[in-house]
């Protein structure tokens, strides 16, 4: 009988340590797999800016070459996963999450930066436009006044002719 109760005990417990161990191995899974697809959609909005960035005419291929190294990260997480280690997978999806998070803002403040330069290069052309079409005007009326008084000069000195 304590043998028959011990064997049902022993039972249990070996089913529960099963259904437990089943569960965390399946929770591993789906935080590995959770991890993997944050970091591709992270992937997509760093493209995204860096894309904006090309735009603006910012030289991107230093941050394409950044994106490459962050896709090895990210395959190398797919291969974890494929294998069924799902640690490796969820730490090179978590190493990429992070690299794309500082890489991200990197880019954008890239953007911003370009922008700003490229408006205040817009504003300086607008303000060297304007001073040099007021010099061209007045250097024109200068010339003009120029020409006039040594026209009148020219016609006060003539002796009208009699008929």
């Amino acid at each position: 009988m304590r043998l028959r109760v011990f064997a049902i005990r022993f039972a249990f417990l070996l089913v529960g340590l099963l259904v437990v161990l089943n569960v965390s191995c399946q929770t591993g899974e789906a935080a590995a797999a959770i991890a993997i697809s944050e970091a591709e959609h992270d992937l997509a909005l760093v493209y995204v800016a860096v894309l904006e960035a090309g735009e603006v005419g910012i030289n991107v291929s230093s941050l394409l070459g950044r994106m490459n190294t962050v896709g090895d990260l990210l395959a190398k997480a797919e291969v974890c996963y494929g294998n069924g280690n799902f640690s490796g997978a969820s730490y090179f999806a978590e190493l990429a999450s992070d690299d794309l998070a500082v890489f991200k803002d990197e880019a954008i403040e890239a953007a911003r930066s370009f922008r700003a330069e490229r408006a205040q290069a817009l504003y300086l052309t607008v303000a060297g436009s304007a001073v040099g079409g007021f010099l061209v005007i007045l250097t024109g009326l200068m010339g003009w006044g120029f020409v006039k008084a040594r026209y009148i000069r020219k016609l006060s000195k003539m002796k009208p002719e009699a008929d």
